[in-house]
């Protein structure tokens, strides 16, 4: 399933009605020489994000939340763009990343999407969280 299947199946089944709903992000290239010049999709917000690979399989689910943003926590990971791409040891394979904002109001939520993925998905860079059997 993708990560926006996932992410609707979250939402039918905890989300309140009559809120809007939260949506991924289109996939945002840190690899490209841009990404260095760019912000990041919802970097000042709340909320979930999803590295991935050049084929696009998620590698690693995290969260901003308690008044960390997307883009600080994105940043503990990857950071630049092109030539000046650097990644955290472990992180050499993320190209793509997709990211979910929450308003400030529902940031409390960021924690409990994070989980439900990584439970699903068992991104292998996930450690916490992880069914490891």
């Amino acid at each position: 399933m993708t990560l926006d299947g996932l992410l609707q199946m979250f939402c039918d089944a905890y989300w309140p009605s009559g809120i809007q709903r939260p949506t991924w992000s289109e996939r945002f290239d840190l690899r490209c020489e841009e990404a260095a010049k760019t912000t990041w999709p919802n970097a000042d917000s709340a909320g979930v994000y999803a590295l991935l690979d050049e084929s696009g399989a998620v590698l690693y689910i995290g969260k901003a939340s308690m008044g960390a943003s997307v883009g600080g926590r994105v940043f503990c990971h990857v950071a630049g763009g092109g030539a000046k791409f650097v990644a955290r040891e472990g992180f050499g394979d993320v190209r793509w990343l997709r990211t979910v904002g929450v308003e400030e109001s529902r940031r409390f939520i960021a924690p409990a999407i994070e989980e439900f993925l990584i439970d699903l998905l068992q991104p292998p860079l996930n450690r916490a969280g992880r069914n490891l059997q």
